[in-house]
């Protein structure tokens, strides 16, 4: 089921970064809410806030290695716990990380488009935003669970 879930996702974001390159790509940003949130087509050379230009075979092999290693790490451990919460975060880094990789791999970039304007946060993505989800809940997590001992299924 994870797995079906996972491709789900990653038609999601791919949809979403066809549909942004189709409507956005040489065109101007469009507003929707004014003054806070934007459509706007940026090509991404870099990683998160756009570091690293230009350095996509590297993130290539971290992302292949991080999805490797991550999935063996689930096998191994998560899977065993059958933590809901823990499942949702794999499934949401997972396809996050994929979807990135995918624009990656077949354009040298990766597709941003959403922005927040106002408060300079970077251009980003749905995969982006699977990412963050997953890391603000993983970071909730350790918190209330310090000693990693959760009981929650």
């Amino acid at each position: 089921m994870r797995y079906f879930i996972i491709i789900a996702l990653l038609l999601i974001d791919q949809f979403s970064k066809y549909l942004a390159t189709l409507g956005l790509k040489y065109k101007e940003s469009i507003e929707i809410i004014p003054n806070i949130l934007r459509l706007e087509y940026v090509e991404n050379t870099g990683a998160a806030f756009g570091i690293m230009k230009n350095a996509q075979i590297i993130f290539i092999i971290l992302t292949i290695s991080f999805v490797v290693i991550g999935a063996i790490y689930y096998e191994k451990k998560i899977k065993q716990q059958k933590n809901k919460m823990y499942n949702i975060i794999y499934i949401l880094i997972m396809a996050g990380a994929i979807g990135n990789l995918i624009d990656r791999i077949l354009n040298k970039y990766v597709v941003d488009f959403i922005s927040f304007y106002g408060i300079n946060y970077p251009v980003f993505n749905i995969a982006d935003s699977y990412i963050c989800i997953a890391c603000v809940a993983l970071g909730i997590m350790v918190i209330r669970h310090p000693e990693g001992e959760v009981t929650t299924k």
